[in-house]
């Protein structure tokens, strides 16, 4: 018997939590969603010595109190997650947001899209995708190997 894939996902718009959530639902419904609503949250669970390490970790880039771009340099810090897979999931479209995160350690900036079906076929993707591959989804970019 496999151990199931684990995600978190940290975001502050509920309703994204839940799109994306049942998004992941439908691809592969033996993945086991979390969410929290912000950085600080994440931070504080992330850092436990006993958790497990999720595969994924979706982080949004326009948070309060704390932005995506200095969760994921916190994230980073964390020796227990340097195995995770980290997604940044933003409605930013700006080339420098994508090319900084890429570049500060994440595996994947994708551009939240505005159809359910073309989120799947992103989410699908990326939890195909070994690293090496490109890409031919719009709004999807990933981190050379």
């Amino acid at each position: 018997m496999s151990v199931p894939k684990t995600m978190l996902i940290i975001d502050d718009d509920p309703d994204d939590i839940e799109l994306l959530s049942e998004a992941i639902k439908e691809i592969d419904p033996g993945i086991v969603c979390d969410s929290v609503s912000g950085s600080l949250e994440a931070l504080q669970l992330l850092s436990v010595e006993q958790l497990i390490v999720p595969d994924y970790i979706f982080l949004d880039l326009n948070m309060p109190r704390m932005n995506g771009k200095e969760c994921l340099a916190e994230i980073k810090k964390i020796q227990q997650l340097s195995a995770a897979t980290i997604i940044v999931y933003t409605t930013s479209q700006r080339m420098d947001d994508v090319d900084e995160m890429l570049s500060s350690g994440a595996s994947f900036f994708l551009i939240k899209p505005s159809v359910f079906a073309h989120l799947k076929q992103a989410l699908q993707r990326i939890l195909n995708l070994n690293g090496d591959q490109k890409t031919e989804i719009e709004g999807l970019f990933y981190r050379k190997g």
